[in-house]
């Protein structure tokens, strides 16, 4: 085939016989020496990179399973009881693990490893390795691991396999930075990743790998430009990597660099079409189709991933996720119930299928399937969470804020405590009181500030910025657009976009949302970003309606219910267009559709009495009013929607 080039590339593929699967934690180190505890990290992580140089072989480090390691109590990964070691791979649904010890010296170093079938926690295989040169003892030890899995020897002997120190570094001082960095990027400290690898590739400016990671670290904190210099750093040794690393890194290329979509997404079909059974190639196409917004192709490279590998079952997760938001749900709930089926002690498949059923509307048969989970797994924030929303929608206020609280206290991790603060403040956005609304939401951003990318907090924050007008403080939304954009670098600035467009709906103002629309144009093209796309098309409906030109926005909310089938808010501004032009039959029923699923949403109920009213229906409209204001009941005095409709009520009240 043709790459992105246009050079001819030709290759012998071989058909994927003996994946193995194995999850490869941290060493203990059990000399007197602590000048060897950076080595409990060096070891497997240069076992993994040594062992991935075989396409047929899945060797997954503690980054993989951090938050599991942190809610256990062992963050730093060592020391892990077997039943926990067991467990996280069995979770994962891993086949094998590998332990290990070191002793010895600065001098000689001794290492310990052990095989383990993670079905039964049997040992399967104890070797020791010694030698002054651990670069040596990790090539001895990745081939004896390779016999010790039953991967046939002809094979073995047929397969690309560098010595460790030509793939990564013969210096020992650059790979000890590079462990730094490595911790320091598992413990979310990206400007310590991004030291420890900067100092690698000072040290080893060969080292291709440190300099792939410097970029990644680079781009995470918003230093693009020394971003750029590292990845084109790593790319004039990529020969030193693996052919599947080599593809992921041109595809970065055109993404970031040359921002050249069409060619990152032709290396990645490339990559997939050269090594069909290579499946980081598949999983490089599902991360752009789901960038893109792409549902139907990430729903069928996760298939690709699935079909090679049938053990890493958070695909059928994914697809029915997918199929969820595309309002196929008859496909959704198939993989959701594959997924139970296949694993009925792991909580996560009860879960999405409860996710399913309270998307439907069906919020009994969703609290079923979430007290199953929770039953799996009484400590899971997610499902206390999930319970929390559930009830939240069937009017159970008291009950909701229960089991939100509960998830609170029960959150062991800053992901987690984001999470359950971001559900508080859903619950008292939800009712007006947009004073405590606004705690839990700083506190929201705080804790996920602990454990997610820099990049990824902003868009959570520009994203939040409706909560800021709901409460009245216009002045720090806006503050809090310009203190995002003095910090981004370019491209990533443009992200302030989503924030002035989500302040302007909120502000209903028309002529902010015209710029803000077009500065939300330039940030999808320029990223890639087209999963933004609804809440664009969302913007331009709310600037026509506001301009009273109420047919032309009910066609932009109608195209972005397509794009976004599972937004049935979007049903209640199409009602309210539709009471605007009169039309007030085709109005009830639109709005009704949103109460199907929200029972309880206080705008929807609010938008119905206002087309009631204009009907000359004022019992029904006072009805819905009552219910609106049920919720609202414990509204901040200056939360506007309260106030009108405490108004609205006043003005029925008088007429009858």
């Amino acid at each position: 085939l043709e790459d992105e080039a246009g050079n001819r590339i030709r290759r012998v593929v071989p058909k994927t016989e003996f994946r193995q699967r194995l999850a490869l934690y941290y060493f203990d180190n059990e000399s007197a020496d602590t000048s060897l505890d950076w080595l409990q990290y060096g070891f497997p992580l240069a076992l993994q990179d040594d062992l991935l140089q075989d396409i047929f072989l899945d060797a997954r480090t503690s980054l993989e399973f951090g938050e599991r390691l942190e809610e256990s109590g062992h963050p730093d990964g060592l020391g892990l009881p077997l039943a926990l070691r067991r467990d996280i791979a069995e979770e994962l649904h891993l086949e094998h693990f590998v332990s290990g010890e070191i002793d010895g010296s600065t001098e000689e170093v001794s290492v310990t490893l052990r095989l383990h079938d993670v079905k039964r926690g049997k040992l399967l295989q104890e070797r020791t390795f010694a030698g002054s040169d651990i670069f040596e003892i990790v090539d001895r030890m990745s081939l004896q691991l390779k016999r010790d899995l039953g991967i046939p020897e002809q094979h073995i002997e047929e397969s690309r396999d560098l010595p460790i120190s030509e793939m990564l570094t013969g210096s020992m001082t650059a790979y000890r930075h590079f462990v730094e960095g490595w911790r320091a990027l598992e413990l979310e400290d990206w400007q310590g990743a991004a030291a420890g690898f900067a100092a690698a590739a000072e040290e080893d400016p060969e080292y291709a790998f440190a300099n792939l990671l410097l970029f990644q670290a680079h781009l995470i904190v918003n230093e693009t430009e020394k971003a750029y210099v590292a990845l084109e750093a790593a790319m004039e040794h990529a020969y030193k990597l693996p052919e599947r690393y080599q593809f992921g890194m041109r595809a970065a290329y055109y993404r970031f660099v040359k921002q050249d979509y069409e060619k990152a997404r032709a290396v990645a079909g490339m990559h997939a079409e050269l090594f069909p059974d290579d499946i980081s190639a598949h999983t490089t196409l599902l991360v752009l189709h789901l960038q893109e917004g792409e549902r139907p192709e990430a729903i069928t490279a996760a298939q690709r991933i699935l079909e090679l590998d049938p053990g890493r079952s958070n695909m059928l997760l994914l697809i029915g996720g997918q199929y969820q938001v595309m309002a196929e749900f008859e496909e959704a709930a198939h993989y959701f119930e594959q997924y139970a089926e296949q694993y009925p002690q792991d909580p996560r498949g009860f879960n999405e299928l409860g996710d399913l059923s309270r998307t439907l509307g069906e919020h009994e048969r969703a609290l079923e399937h979430y007290e199953r989970a929770h039953l799996l797994d009484p400590g899971d924030v997610s499902v206390l969470i999930d319970i929390g929303r559930t009830e939240l929608a069937l009017g159970h206020f008291d009950r909701a804020l229960a089991q939100m609280n509960e998830a609170l206290e029960s959150a062991a991790t800053p992901l987690k405590r984001s999470q359950a603060n971001r559900a508080l403040r859903d619950l008292y956005q939800l009712r007006g009181a947009m004073s405590r609304a606004l705690d839990y939401m700083h506190a929201s951003w705080d804790e996920l500030a602990k454990a997610a990318p820099p990049l990824s907090v902003v868009q959570e924050k520009l994203g939040d910025l409706d909560t800021y007008v709901k409460a009245d403080r216009t002045n720090l939304a806006n503050a809090t657009i310009d203190e995002i954009e003095e910090e981004l670098d370019p491209p990533f600035d443009l992200l302030v976009g989503i924030g002035r467009l989500v302040v302007a709906i909120e502000l209903a103002d028309a002529d902010a949302i015209e710029p803000a629309l077009e500065e939300m144009d330039r940030f999808m093209t320029t990223l890639g970003v087209e999963a933004f796309r609804p809440l664009y098309v969302f913007g331009r409906g709310r600037m026509l309606e506001i301009r009273d030109e109420c047919e032309q926005a009910i066609i932009a909310y109608e195209r972005a219910l397509v794009l976004e089938p599972t937004l049935v808010e979007l049903l209640t501004h199409i009602g309210r267009c539709q009471r605007k032009l009169g039309d007030y039959d085709a109005a009830i029923e639109r709005i009704q559709g949103t109460l199907r699923i929200h029972p309880f949403s206080p705008e929807a109920h609010y938008e119905l009495a206002l087309v009631y009213s204009d009907a000359g229906d004022g019992e029904k409209a006072l009805e819905h009013l009552q219910t609106a204001l049920g919720v609202w009941e414990d509204a901040d005095p200056e939360f506007k929607p309260a106030r009108e409709a405490r108004e609205k009520l006043a003005e029925l009240n008088g007429a009858v």
